[in-house]
């Protein structure tokens, strides 16, 4: 028994590290409400904005990937994943479209007109 305690406390401190961070989470994004609730990056810093499109410097953006605590709130907040093109990642909820463009250290968001 004594055997497989260090092994139950590290399964343990993991799942525990995992539910706080998937909680946590929800603080580093802010929902934009004219864009249909759609998350934001707290520490992203308005650089330009349009009637449908805002465009951020966020020093996570490496233009290549979404980052994973990205994914995890856009997934937490509803918003489904439905393709891509290069740089852009158009995401789903509902009715309602958002594209998303990852650049090095820039983010810009449209909502698709409806």
């Amino acid at each position: 028994m004594k055997r497989w305690t260090p092994l139950v406390v590290l399964i343990v401190l993991l799942a525990a590290a995992g539910v706080y961070y998937y909680i946590i989470v929800d603080v580093q994004y802010n929902a934009l409400e004219e864009f249909h609730d759609f998350p934001v990056p707290s520490e992203a810093v308005l650089d330009m904005e349009r009637t449908n499109s805002k465009h951020y410097i966020w020093k996570k953006s490496t233009g290549t990937e979404v980052p994973l605590s990205y994914r995890i709130m856009l997934k937490k907040s509803g918003w489904q994943r439905i393709g891509g093109e290069g740089q852009i990642v158009f995401y789903e909820k509902g009715a309602h479209l958002i594209h998303v463009g990852f650049h090095r250290e820039y983010l810009e968001i449209i909502k698709q007109i409806d």
